[in-house]
């Protein structure tokens, strides 16, 4: 198979895949939204898009030209490696956060002695 894609099916394949990595990158917090220039993690749509191009790709098997699979194939896995790095990050971020908000045992309840104490 010829590896140069000769038509406009070809073109418009590769440019929609191209799309939707960019796309998810965005959503993996990868890229900055060209509007206001700030990042955002939605690992929610991140792997819905990700789903969405394994679909593409299940259902174009044998379909494609070595060009295209191959772009495909990269497509994916990069967005599978970033996306497991971003989900590690937010669980860390959100253990952090649960932590901070935990306060230290000892302010939180006092001890049975200063309860007996307090009492009488």
């Amino acid at each position: 198979m010829n590896d140069q894609p000769k038509d406009i099916h070809s073109i418009r394949f590769l440019e929609l895949l191209g799309s939707i990595g960019q796309t998810t990158m965005a959503f993996l917090g990868k890229t900055a939204d060209p509007r206001t220039g700030e990042t955002h993690r939605n690992l929610r749509l991140a792997q819905w898009h990700i789903d969405v191009l394994a679909a593409l790709q299940e259902k174009t098997s044998g379909n494609l030209t070595d060009a295209e699979r191959g772009f495909l194939e990269q497509t994916l896995s990069t967005l599978r490696l970033n996306y497991v790095d971003e989900a590690k990050a937010e669980a860390a971020e959100a253990a952090e956060a649960a932590e901070a908000e935990t306060p230290d045992e000892e302010l939180a309840s006092p001890s049975e002695g200063d309860e007996d104490d307090a009492e009488g």
